[in-house]
């Protein structure tokens, strides 16, 4: 038996079904190379040769045989687990005798039938899918059916249609093809309805059909009930004769619901095109303007450098040109930040910094800022007050200056020389106890603007053109910028304004109470002598050689001694190398290389000197946002200090953070 083409082997049929015998052939189909092998994986035992999943079909099968006749064969497949784990598929034609011998064996021819039961499971799942195919293909062609008003077949070489969906039964749904045309599309008169006629003619359609098997027609019919409905043809190729189409399947469908959506749509687009087109008008016109004010105090400042050379042994021009430069310089500076605030405005990185405010104070500061320029044109600028205005609120202190500071600023603009101009604060009254309503009113009696500009001044980039607007520089994003800052504190802006006549603009805002009242505190100093910082010692990380040259200049002014550092590990190894209390200040640059402004705080705070708790720290950087002075607090700074530096600024600063210190 060894040597038969097949696997066979013989085991007893009860007991523990021991097998008796197994050829080389059934030893290759488990994978074992010897007896012993074949053995150890079975267990000795036809259960073993057997997948646990299949044992119970087989054990019936083996039973149905012994107590059957023993002169037929008994077939069944199932699965094994080969040696290396692999399961396959074997087919076993197996044949019980009783043995005066052995007893009760079974003589079992066995082989592989892997691929063949594969192929089958294949050509199963195949013959399943088809049949779900085809329930998924009937329930859609039932859903499109109920979607279309009617169906014709039509035979085009003959002329001939008949009615398939919905009334295929009754004999008016048949008839000649060109009468229908004439029925169901003549209705219209709208352009184009002869077009459609036409190209649903037999002849036409053959040709359209020639290279594609379906085309589609939309047109207007008359309802019988009255009126006009948007339908649409699809025209299906049924049948070819030598290439020709002979008939076709027409589906109609209404499609005045998709028609009206597509002109919906194609409205929106249009206005949005038009908005496009009006913002791409408005940024190329703010990039005209920007280029033309930027290049204005650029050309002052190159223009008033070159002569400050040439006049260096005159100090009354040194001075009046260091004025100009100054004074370019800040406008220049001001566009810069114009353009960041709508930057962030409109990315929506702004955020109120909400505080207790002086109204007093805060009043008095607009003042201090307006005067002056309102003075240079010999106008008359005051500031009223009405109602029982609170001496404290809650509120953003530097956005609600923005505000009004911008209304105030235009108004000096706008205003002829020797013209008045008057803020008007008011108290509107009490929505709770806990919150009052503010409207600052800024009038003046200047050029005021046309009713059309009114509509788009709180626009970007937008500005009202004449002789005089033209002279007077601006992005066209003060007043989107003061839109976008009441907004953003939840109230309103509005404009009147008759052509010179003058202009008022009313803010309306609210704001919170504090739960304490507080009297303004007055500013305290040490010393109010411009010499106060004479003898301090202060260390400064500065990467910048040119930025670092001006702060060596300007504390050489004050009297101070200063070390710089070119970075932030620098200062903080300079500090941690000094003697306690050696420093009194320290200015850090935020954007250095090796370690930048924060990092460096931060280690010099955590560093456990006496002193690293005490020592006044200051960012003084170019990154000038909120979120940026609310970082440099993080890190344990006490100040931040914007770039570029405006020297007062900086040396109140100073005498700010020395209070105290010997």
């Amino acid at each position: 038996m060894s040597g038969i083409p097949g696997g066979f082997f013989i085991y007893h049929a009860d007991g523990d079904e021991e097998i008796i015998y197994a050829n080389n052939e059934v030893l290759y189909l488990y994978k074992c190379e010897t007896m012993e092998q074949f053995r150890e994986l079975t267990g000795n035992s036809f259960r073993g040769m057997v997948h646990p999943d299949d044992l119970d079909e087989v054990e019936r099968s083996i039973e149905e045989q012994i107590m059957g006749s023993q002169r037929n064969l008994d077939y069944v497949e199932y699965r094994i687990t080969c040696r290396d784990g692999e399961v396959r598929w074997v087919e076993d034609f197996g044949h019980f005798v009783k043995s005066d011998v052995y007893g009760g064996v079974f003589y079992v021819f066995i082989s592989d039938v892997t691929a063949k039961m594969n192929d089958h499971t294949r050509r199963e799942n195949d013959y399943l899918n088809d049949k779900r195919d085809q329930e998924l293909l009937r329930t859609a062609l039932q859903s499109t059916a109920s979607s279309y008003r009617e169906v014709y077949m039509v035979d085009l070489t003959n002329n001939y249609y008949r009615m398939i969906y919905p009334d295929n039964h009754n004999a008016a749904a048949r008839g000649n093809y060109r009468e229908l045309l004439k029925r169901r599309v003549s209705g219209s008169q709208r352009d184009g309805q002869d077009d459609i006629r036409l190209g649903l003619q037999p002849e036409r359609l053959q040709a359209a059909l020639m290279d594609q098997n379906v085309v589609e027609f939309r047109y207007i019919r008359n309802m019988p009930e009255g009126g006009e409905e948007w339908c649409a043809a699809s025209v299906t190729v049924n049948e070819r004769a030598e290439g020709v189409p002979v008939s076709a399947v027409i589906g109609v469908r209404s499609i005045e619901q998709l028609i009206r959506s597509e002109e919906r749509q194609n409205a929106i687009l249009r206005d949005a095109l038009l908005q496009a087109q009006q913002a791409n008008a408005a940024k190329n016109m703010f990039l005209a303007n920007m280029s033309h004010d930027i290049r204005t105090p650029m050309n002052a400042i190159v223009g008033f450098s070159t002569l400050l050379e040439n006049e260096a042994e005159n100090p009354e021009k040194v001075r009046q040109y260091a004025q100009r430069i100054t004074s370019s310089s800040r406008h220049l500076l001001g566009l810069i930040n114009d353009v960041l605030d709508m930057s962030r405005i409109e990315s929506g990185n702004m955020a109120l910094s909400v505080d207790r405010m002086s109204m007093r104070e805060f009043l008095k500061e607009i003042s201090t800022i307006i005067l002056p320029q309102a003075g240079k044109k010999g106008q008359h600028f005051e500031i009223k007050t009405h109602g029982r205005v609170p001496d404290w609120i809650l509120g953003d202190q530097l956005r609600l200056e923005q505000v009004l500071i911008n209304l105030l600023t235009n108004a000096v603009k706008y205003t002829p020389e020797g013209g008045h101009i008057e803020l008007d604060v008011l108290d509107c009254g009490q929505r709770s106890p806990s919150y009052v309503h503010l409207r600052f009113i800024v009038t003046d009696d200047g050029i005021g603007m046309s009713e059309e500009f009114q509509k788009t001044i709180f626009d970007p980039f937008t500005r009202e053109v004449s002789s005089l607007t033209n002279k007077v520089q601006g992005t066209g994003l003060g007043m989107a910028i003061t839109r976008n800052l009441v907004n953003l504190m939840s109230g309103t802006i509005s404009v009147k304004s008759k052509k010179d006549e003058g202009s008022t603009f009313t803010v309306d805002l609210e704001f919170a109470l504090p739960t304490q009242t507080e009297e303004p505190r007055p500013d305290t100093t040490v010393e109010d002598t411009e010499r106060v910082l004479v003898g301090k010692r202060i260390l400064a990380a500065e990467d910048n050689e040119l930025n670092a040259e001006i702060l060596g200049e300007v504390l050489k002014l004050e009297g101070v001694n200063y070390d710089i550092a070119q970075d932030g590990a620098k200062a903080v190894e300079l500090f941690l190398n000094s003697p306690p209390g050696w420093y009194d200040m320290i200015l850090l640059d935020i954007q250095m290389p090796r370690m930048n402004g924060y990092d460096a705080a931060v280690a010099i705070r955590a560093s456990g000197r006496p002193d690293a708790g005490t020592v006044p720290i200051a960012a003084m950087t170019a990154n000038a946002f909120t979120e940026d002075v609310q970082r440099a607090i993080n890190s344990g700074m006490n100040e931040h200090i914007s770039k570029p530096i405006d020297i007062a600024a900086l040396h109140e600063t100073f005498k700010r953070l020395m209070i105290g210190r010997k």
